[in-house]
């Protein structure tokens, strides 16, 4: 088994009605894939790319180094930049943690999607509190969980803006809902799974389902 470790849990407290992302559940939340072993095949490990302007993110970022005492993450938002280069700094020493403790993590995503499997090939189902202690001292305490979802929402929305108009008119724009849809039919839908996300549920691979995501995930185009 490999466990699956997301942060979009994270990115919705920062970001309201960021479920349309369907990136996963909250930070920690696990899956298998039914082999159990870490020689099944892993996804590719992504690197970050861009730089993100941190400054409307501030309050939060120094909320985080002051709770972790994390002087790397200090240093880094010290400029309200973070580069690709600092994040993926940020990552190695995740991954190094991971290992030191006998883990492979990959991150599959560039809003910190994680998959961590047993260096020696063992099954993780057989780690129990192990796992948990790894995921809590790697993500948590270091404040990389956290990190990672701040940077992606101020990668794509460094204004901190409302979301919301954004994603309807995008929904709109791209012929998901009717032209005369609203923000109150979102969050209609957003509570009772229809509309755009009844065809997301339905066909998250289809066109339309792949464009729900892709609105909810970056309504103003700032990741390309």
């Amino acid at each position: 088994m490999r466990r699956t470790v997301a942060v979009m849990g994270i990115l919705a407290m920062l970001m309201p009605l960021v479920s349309l992302t369907a990136c996963g559940s909250g930070a920690g939340a696990s899956s298998a894939d039914g082999s159990g072993r870490a020689s099944a095949a892993l996804p590719k490990d992504v690197s970050y790319s861009r730089e993100a302007d941190v400054a409307q993110y501030r309050a939060d970022l120094d909320a985080l180094a002051k709770r972790t005492g994390n002087d790397f993450l200090s240093a880094i938002i010290a400029d309200n930049t973070i580069t690709a280069d600092e994040m993926n700094e940020a990552k190695r020493r995740m991954q190094q943690c991971y290992s030191d403790l006998g883990y492979k993590a990959v991150q599959t995503d560039d809003s910190g999607g994680i998959v961590v499997v047993r260096a020696d090939g063992g099954d993780v189902r057989n780690d129990g509190n192990a796992l948990t202690a790894a995921d809590k001292r790697c993500q948590t305490d270091s404040g990389y969980a956290m990190l990672t979802g701040i940077y992606f929402n101020a990668v794509r929305n460094p204004d901190r803006l409302d979301l919301v108009p954004y994603t309807v008119r995008c929904l709109i724009d791209h012929g998901i809902v009717d032209p005369s849809y609203t923000v109150q039919d979102y969050q209609r839908d957003s509570q009772n799974r229809n509309g755009p996300y009844k065809v997301q549920d339905e066909d998250p691979e289809g066109t339309q389902g792949r464009q729900v995501t892709q609105c909810g995930r970056d309504p103003l185009g700032k990741l390309g």
